[in-house]
Parts: structure tokens; sequence; C-alpha cells
């Protein structure tokens, strides 16, 4: 080991390893950070929760046009028709321990533009989307509007590749600027609302979004950040002996 001396500060005597300092101190920046990145999460929900009461309140927007985005979470309605040709699975979606797919659709509105649109939850497997054909979707020809809440997706750089070549064609996220649909709508896109009648099993409305969930995740890295201090002072300095002495008087 390399130990660079002994000092003494308020007759505490320290003997330290210059390589566990450094450990020490990276692993201890570490669980402040992810403390903090829990704190911002914890923020984040709380504001997002609070869009969703906001908009909870208001009836649906008739929207001219898809040029006016609107904000997250807010309530939209649409004319038009849905394109039952062209469909897409998003992968990794499991309630209650069942593994299933949302089902994306695009809807044409009566202004010829387009927008995709997340009906919800469909069960299958984690190698194989489900099979629906074209004819299981003529029902969707008979509903001349749509309406749910807007929602824009995220921010995910490194999904590359997003669409595999597994029967019908399954994404990993919604990234509508990727799709292979002409002229597609990619600022935002619309989750039905589950009193609509084209609606599956939607199970957005169900997630609860706590921020004391985050703020729990971020007193566990703390915890662990003064847990690793008192360590890295116990072992580096004379405490323990002077303690176990003190007891043994």
């Amino acid at each position: 080991m390399n130990i660079i001396g002994s000092l003494s500060v308020r007759q505490i005597h320290w003997t330290i390893d210059v390589k566990a300092a450094i450990l020490f101190g990276l692993f201890f920046l570490l669980f402040l950070t992810l403390g903090v990145w829990q704190l911002d999460r914890a923020a984040d929900k709380r504001a997002i929760s609070q869009q969703k009461l906001q908009y909870a309140q208001f009836e649906p927007i008739d929207l001219l046009s898809l040029k006016h985005t609107p904000a997250e979470f807010q309530s939209v309605s649409l004319k038009g028709e849905f394109d039952i040709h062209n469909i897409w699975f998003l992968k990794n979606q499991i309630i209650k321990g069942e593994y299933g797919y949302d089902l994306l659709i695009p809807f044409n509105t009566v202004q010829g533009e387009t927008l995709l649109v997340n009906l919800g939850w469909v069960d299958g497997t984690s190698s194989r989307p489900p099979e629906i054909n074209h004819n299981q979707l003529m029902h969707l020809l008979d509903m001349p509007s749509i309406f749910g809440n807007a929602r824009k997706p995220m921010d995910l750089p490194f999904v590359e590749n997003i669409f595999q070549n597994v029967g019908n064609d399954s994404i990993l996220e919604i990234t509508p600027e990727s799709f292979p649909y002409s002229g597609m709508e990619s600022s935002w896109y619309l989750q039905i609302s589950p009193d609509h009648p084209a609606a599956l099993r939607t199970h957005w409305q169900d997630k609860s979004i706590k921020a004391s969930k985050h703020i729990g995740y971020a007193i566990q890295w703390f915890a662990m950040a003064i847990t690793l201090a008192f360590a890295f002072l116990l072992t580096n300095s004379d405490l323990a002996q002077r303690w176990q002495r003190g007891n043994n008087k």
C-alpha cells in the first residue's frame, strides 16, 4: 500500500492510503450525484402530475391542424380516418406480470396530415408480436374521430435500428420521425382516451407518478455516501482504536 504518512488533526491520527482515498472519492461523488439525480426526477414527476391534473379538468380541444402542437398531456380531438394497413407494436409493455405490446396505428386527418396513435395494450410474447390482420381492424374505419392525450416522444438518441423484421414490425420506443411512413407528425403522438370506442387495454391512466419513490431512492444514495464516509474515517484513522480503548477502561 502507498502510505503518505501520519497527520494529527484535533488529536485524531490519520494514516491515509492514497489508492483507497481516490476510490473513496470516486464512489462518494457517484453516490451524491445519483442522489441529486433522483431528487431531480422527483421534481419532474411532481411537474408531470400537476400537468396531468391541470388538463384532466378540460374537454378535448378540437385540433384543426397538427401544426398547432398541443402541450404534453393536453386532451385533444381530431377528425379523419385510421390507416389500418400500417401498424406497429411497442415492445416490453408489461402489465401486472403479463408481457405485451402497445398497438400503434396512423390516423389521417381530414386536412391530409398524419398522427401516430397508441391504441393500447395487447398480449404477446417477448420473441414475437401479436398476429393482428387488417380484417381485425376494419371496425376502426367506422370511427371518423379520435380523442386522447398528446404525448411527446422520449429523446433516446442511443436507440438505433428500432425496427425489427419479426412478423409485424416491433419497435423499442416511439420515435415517429423514424417510422417508414410519409409525412407523419414527429413532434408528438396521441395516447387514445380509455373512453374512446377504439381503445384497447389502456394502461397509462393506471400508472401513478409518485415523486416519493424517487425521494426514497435519493435518501438511499445519500445514506450510502454517509456510510462510505464513515467507513473511510474508521479505516484511515485511529478513531476505532480509541473508541475500543475507551470501552475497555
